[in-house]
């Protein structure tokens, strides 16, 4: 729903009956997260790019089932990229750049958005993890003086 999907390209992407994709959509209907409507319209009353809930239901799904297998690529593909930074920044500049990744999620929101009414053919489902952390590598905490 997130990328705007209409019914008929769900029903035609996907092996559910006409009766299995209204019941999976009145479910989500219900849970606030879409509006279904008149000919089987489908609103989005969600951003796409809301806030995981902290350890809630689908960052809980996220690491369980899906990490591995998105990161399961070499990322060697012309819509692929993989790139891992590794520095020591202050608290200024980790602020700053964490401020920089959520400009760079809203540009990738807008774009999506533009991107809505492009023919269906046209549209790739992209998948974007910008994450940051102040982390040790645990490999080497055995070597870590006290």
């Amino acid at each position: 729903m997130l990328n705007r999907w209409s019914f008929a390209h769900i029903a035609e992407f996907y092996t559910f009956s006409h009766t299995e994709l209204i019941q999976k959509l009145a479910i989500l209907d219900k849970l606030n997260i879409i509006e279904l409507g008149l000919n089987n319209k489908i609103n989005l009353k969600v951003a796409n790019n809301f806030q995981w809930i902290d350890d809630g239901p689908i960052q809980q799904f996220f690491k369980k089932s899906i990490a591995n297998e998105f990161f399961n690529t070499r990322f060697q593909q012309d819509n692929e990229t993989l790139i891992v930074l590794n520095g020591m920044l202050s608290s200024t500049h980790s602020q700053y750049f964490k401020q920089q990744l959520q400009k760079l999620g809203k540009q990738f929101e807008q774009l999506n958005k533009e991107d809505a009414n492009s023919p269906f053919d046209q549209r790739h489902g992209q998948t974007v993890v910008l994450a940051m952390r102040d982390w040790k590598y645990g490999l080497f905490s055995s070597f870590k003086a006290s």
